[in-house]
């Protein structure tokens, strides 16, 4: 997972990463809002929450690495964690969390909305760029590619072997 408030780097990273990982698949839990465009946010949550991880088990077993690009409360990280529990799959979550100044400005093509600035304060309020849970990653004097290269070197550090240590 890529956690982070809107505007955080967290789509753009996610095309950094599975353009570097084979077999790697980008699900944006977003695209399942885009299909009720009438419903409120808050309505929205508990169907895209109950779909995620269906869409996350569907494509580990169809052998492809799942890159989520999408903002994760604590207490969604803990429901997650429980139901996705029977993969036997290592969750790792990195949270990009440029400051909240950054996260406010226009990058790209991206011109933000004032409900998107409305959402980014929320998601800072509430405290989604700083949760108790994987790494946290400052990506605000970050292009994605450096932030891209931060994670896969976290990724290897937690799948690669640890030594035995003598007795």
């Amino acid at each position: 997972f890529l956690n982070g408030s809107i505007n955080a780097g967290k789509t753009t990273v996610a095309k950094v990463i599975a353009g570097r990982i084979p077999r790697t698949v980008i699900f944006e839990p977003d695209a399942i809002a885009q299909m009720m465009p009438d419903l409120p946010i808050q309505e929205k949550l508990p169907t895209i929450h109950a779909l995620i991880p269906d869409m996350i088990r569907g494509f580990v077993h169809d052998g492809f690495n799942v890159v989520i690009p999408y903002p994760i409360s604590n207490m969604t990280y803990v429901i997650l964690q429980e139901q996705l529990r029977d993969l036997g799959q290592i969750m790792h979550i990195f949270t990009l969390a440029p400051t909240l100044e950054h996260a406010l400005q226009n990058r790209g093509t991206r011109d933000l909305s004032e409900r998107e600035k409305e959402r980014i304060r929320h998601h800072y309020n509430v405290g989604i760029p700083a949760p108790s849970f994987g790494a946290i990653i400052d990506n605000s004097a970050q292009t994605p590619e450096q932030t891209a290269e931060k994670i896969l070197q976290l990724l290897i550090e937690a799948i690669s072997p640890k030594p035995l240590s003598k007795p």
